[in-house]
């Protein structure tokens, strides 16, 4: 594996999960280690020696700025798929400490943010102007034991959701950032079938902090995501409401949503009934001016995809780069400042990987002179 170590530790605060994850790889080179990742001496400790370290410790406003800080410290390179805002602003101050450490840290390579960052990347080359771009999701219920009502059963996702959905957000808007509030706004966008047109809101997402410092002159950039079906959007404004209003924490906001999708797993199981996979969703645009033309280049997709692999599919595609020798300067990165949509896909399609079969998605894009916006004009 070129500059990389024969070994491949697994490391979770669950010593029987990581172990039955590593035994299920089937390969010797891989073992598991129990780490809290909340103690900073146990990281200092595992990571020495080590070539590369992949962060996926959720949710990352309490774990992304830790463990980064400790990366840097002890020399060694890292990777996560960061998909909060705070963390990712705080991070890319760190950029001169990594520099002088000589490592890379590149912060949200999954699907949002990842996988958006660089096909919005791709979209932009034909225009001269950029003025707009959205980003926007839908993430559908999931059928596996572990992963019920759109979310991981883990607490952790869940508090991810509700932070990115109460409160103020950050968005981009008139060429500076701002705050508006959050999920509350919709905007029916239109996926391919079986989504169809399906409402979005504003919610917290690193695109609109990493977006701005690459595309020079682009004015707003939004991101809009939801929940499949529309009942669970409900759900998380009602509980985000709770949260604004102090009735609830988010912590004790998230077990709610636990306690309600253990709930209907068991009224389901009592009628026999099976879960079926619902669809999920990604709409991006780019408005601005291209060959003297002002008009939109979008990209939309709807799949059967489960998020876990969505997410972790870019990451490993970003592992497996830098296993191969390609050079990463040290300096903390946002994914488009690293990669571009090829680099992930020529790697994905050697590795057969679902986010690159076109045959498991409905796909459109173009261009067209028709625009969509997420704000008022």
């Amino acid at each position: 594996m070129g500059r990389f170590r024969t070994t491949v530790t697994v490391a979770d605060i669950n010593l029987d999960s990581a172990q039955r994850f590593a035994q299920a790889l089937g390969d010797s080179r891989v073992d598991a280690l129990r780490v809290d990742a909340s103690k900073r001496s146990q990281l200092v400790n595992v990571f020495k020696g080590y070539d590369l370290v992949m962060n996926t410790v959720e949710p990352y406003y309490r774990f992304a700025v830790p463990v980064v800080k400790v990366a840097i410290e002890t020399g060694v390179n890292y990777i996560d798929i960061c998909d909060d805002v705070e963390p990712t602003m705080e991070l890319l101050k760190l950029d001169k400490e990594a520099r002088d450490s000589g490592v890379f840290v590149v912060v949200g390579l999954g699907a949002s943010p990842g996988l958006t960052n660089l096909i919005v990347k791709d979209l932009v080359q034909p225009f001269e102007q950029v003025d707009e771009i959205i980003i926007a999701w839908v993430v559908g219920e999931e059928t596996g034991e572990e992963e019920v009502g759109g979310l991981s059963e883990g607490q952790a996702v869940i508090e991810h959701m509700l932070h990115i959905s109460s409160g103020e957000v950050i968005t981009f808007k008139g060429g500076r950032h701002i705050k508006i509030p959050a999920f509350r706004k919709g905007v029916k966008l239109p996926f391919p079938k079986p989504l169809g047109k399906y409402t979005c809101y504003h919610v917290a997402h690193p695109e609109v902090v990493t977006l701005p410092n690459y595309i020079t002159g682009v004015r707003t950039v939004s991101n809009l995501g939801s929940l499949y079906p529309e009942i669970n959007n409900f759900i998380f404004q009602q509980l985000g409401k709770a949260v604004e209003n102090g009735k609830h924490t988010i912590e004790t906001a998230a077990l709610e949503i636990v306690k309600l999708q253990k709930e209907q797993a068991v009224e389901e199981g009592k009628k026999g009934e099976k879960r079926e996979p619902s669809p999920s969703g990604l709409y991006l645009a780019v408005i601005g001016t291209r060959s003297g033309d002002r008009g939109m280049n979008y990209y939309t997709t709807c799949s059967y995809e489960p998020m876990s692999a969505s997410t972790g599919q870019p990451l490993a595609c970003g592992v497996i780069y830098f296993a191969r020798g390609s050079i990463i300067k040290p300096g903390v990165h946002a994914p488009e400042s690293v990669f571009s949509i090829g680099n992930i896909l020529e790697i994905a399609s050697q590795y057969n990987l679902s986010f690159a079969r076109g045959g498991e998605s409905v796909t459109d894009m173009g261009w067209s002179k028709k625009l969509i916006s997420a704000v008022k004009s």
